[in-house]
């Protein structure tokens, strides 16, 4: 709608000019209002699916009266020369059919939003709750194989399929109270089909399913070993540069027997917040000054390539 309205407001504006510069952009904007919603309406009337041909031939006409409206705005702002009605009355009327006739075609919009809203809400929520539920210890021996959500108006249910050993009934209304109070889905209801009750399920769903949740778990494996190799090959870099380092502290700092750099986790007492940070500990026959301590530690921070080294 928001296409339509500044396409038609782009379409007035383009007209009204001596030398129209924004024709194009203007059939474009409301091509692309119209020409979608339209070609869908064809293809439900070609298939004879009547619920995608008057969903979308309502949206091409919501879009076309927002096209319309656009124009009649910019054309009111422009002061563009209005036809007078002899009769007062029936300008009276003509504005009241206007305004009655934007109403019923603005309302049904409006609800139709607020059910996609909420069913975007919903399948958000209930996707969460899937994602989660998987991992609590009502899952520790079972196995969800298949989940399925309808959402209506009304009611909403989540049905989970699963095997391994049996959930029982007080389990089930454990999940069903984490799912209206923590979940915010008030109006859902919980179905736990297991063992037999399979009966009803598409068993291409099932192996989808479950091939899905394996690449799934494949692909999260490989990310982690590829972090792993990462880590690891630092850790051999640190480690061959180490005996390095070691003869060049030496040269500069005869007094210092031994050093370590340990990534240490420090962790806040107040806000309990944790950080990794790599820290120097020195071992020496002769206390070190305060600036050769700071001269080693900015000379260590570059040739280790630490930034936020630390001493102890």
């Amino acid at each position: 709608m928001l296409i339509a309205f500044f396409g038609g407001a782009a379409g007035i504006v383009a007209t009204s000019r001596k030398s129209q510069p924004f024709t194009v952009i203007s059939g474009v904007a409301i091509a692309t209002a119209l020409m979608p919603p339209l070609c869908t309406a064809g293809y439900g009337l070609a298939t004879a699916q009547f619920k995608y041909f008057f969903g979308a031939f309502y949206l091409f006409f919501i879009n076309s009266f927002f096209i319309a409206l656009a124009t009649f705005l910019i054309v009111k702002y422009l002061h563009f020369p209005q036809k007078k009605y002899l009769d007062p009355a029936r300008a009276k009327r003509v504005k009241q059919y206007i305004t009655v006739f934007s109403v019923i075609v603005i309302i049904p919009s409006v609800i139709i939003a607020l059910q996609v809203v909420q069913e975007s809400s919903f399948n958000a929520s209930a996707n969460h709750f899937i994602t989660e539920i998987q991992e609590s210890p009502y899952f520790e021996h079972a196995q969800l194989i298949h989940s399925k959500k309808e959402y209506n108006f009304k009611q909403q249910t989540i049905t989970l399929s699963v095997v391994g050993k049996e959930i029982t009934p007080d389990e089930i209304e454990h999940m069903q109270v984490l799912l209206h109070t923590q979940y915010g889905l008030g109006n859902a209801t919980l179905v736990i089909r297991q063992s037999d009750q399979f009966y009803s399920i598409n068993e291409n769903e099932v192996i989808e399913n479950i091939l899905e949740k394996k690449d799934k778990q494949i692909e999260e494996a490989h990310q982690r070993i590829k972090q792993l190799e990462a880590d690891l090959a630092k850790i051999n870099a640190h480690n061959k540069v180490i005996p390095q380092v070691a003869k060049e502290i030496a040269v500069q700092y005869p007094s210092l027997k031994s050093f370590a750099v340990v990534n240490m986790v420090y962790t806040d007492t107040k806000t309990l917040k944790t950080d990794t940070i790599p820290t120097l500990f020195i071992e020496s026959t002769q206390k070190l000054s305060p600036e050769q301590e700071q001269n080693l530690l900015k000379w260590l921070r570059v040739r280790l390539e630490q930034p936020k080294l630390v001493l102890k």
